[in-house]
């Protein structure tokens, strides 16, 4: 039987990627109208440029995720 996961569990949790880079964290969940498209994570991810920072947004399918604990796992590399 598959475990339900709800939002409160995956909000503000860092998400890592295969190589152990970290991604970002998770700033909230994206239902798509179309359903083929299913949920997307939407990663607030903090870029160093010198001595600034940029933040940037990227969303992610569910889909990329393999696991859900201390941190979010992806079952892929992200850019």
């Amino acid at each position: 039987m598959s475990r339900k996961i709800s939002d409160k569990e995956i909000i503000g949790k860092q998400v890592i990627d295969t190589s152990g880079k970290v991604v970002g964290v998770v700033e909230s969940i994206v239902i798509t109208e179309k359903a083929a498209q299913g949920v997307e994570l939407v990663i607030k991810k903090i870029v160093k440029i010198g001595p600034r920072t940029k933040e940037t947004k990227i969303n992610i399918p569910f889909s990329y995720v393999l696991q859900v604990g201390d941190v979010i796992l992806l079952n892929r590399s992200v850019d």
